[in-house]
């Protein structure tokens, strides 16, 4: 009995990981692409030092790192090409524009205000009071990327993410 319940639990998780990997990050994949202004992969938002992105590799996507750019290196003709990418284990890896993939964790918002708001995401992680969990807080508050409201459970999951990544 134990073993069927342990073997059920490994199949959801399997369906899991399959689902995370054929859907969402394929769909970040090709919505990264479908953003592209040029031939060669550039977004149409500037990546930024801190912003949180997969790095591609020879490995299944499910299996690619996670790091947070910490460096941007911009060419003779003011075009960054590449980025050095700081992952959790504090190695630092230098990573062509076109082998990263923003994950939609990010600290921009429409007014721009994004150091303000940096801010306020690490003492809402430290504090005691966290503003996820009161109801006051209305999306005009909330950063906002490609003009959409996030959701409660995104902003759970980036506060999460980032602090995953601090440690």
């Amino acid at each position: 009995m134990l073993l069927q319940r342990w073997k059920k639990g490994q199949r959801h998780l399997d369906t899991f990981w399959k689902s995370w990997r054929d859907d969402y990050l394929l769909s970040l994949r090709e919505r990264t692409a479908y953003k592209l202004k040029e031939g060669r992969i550039q977004h149409r938002m500037k990546p930024q030092v801190g912003d949180v992105v997969l790095i591609k590799d020879d490995l299944p996507r499910g299996s690619w790192k996670v790091g947070r750019l910490c460096e941007l290196t911009v060419s003779q003709d003011g075009e960054i090409r590449s980025g050095k990418v700081l992952l959790p284990t504090k190695r630092t890896l230098n990573r062509p524009l076109n082998l990263l993939y923003p994950i939609e964790c990010s600290n921009r918002t429409e007014s721009g205000n994004s150091e303000q708001t940096a801010e306020n995401q690490r003492t809402e992680s430290t504090g005691t009071k966290n503003p996820l969990e009161n109801s006051s807080v209305t999306s005009t508050d909330r950063p906002v990327q490609d003009g959409r409201p996030k959701r409660r459970a995104a902003e759970k999951a980036i506060v999460k993410i980032r602090d995953w990544l601090d440690t």
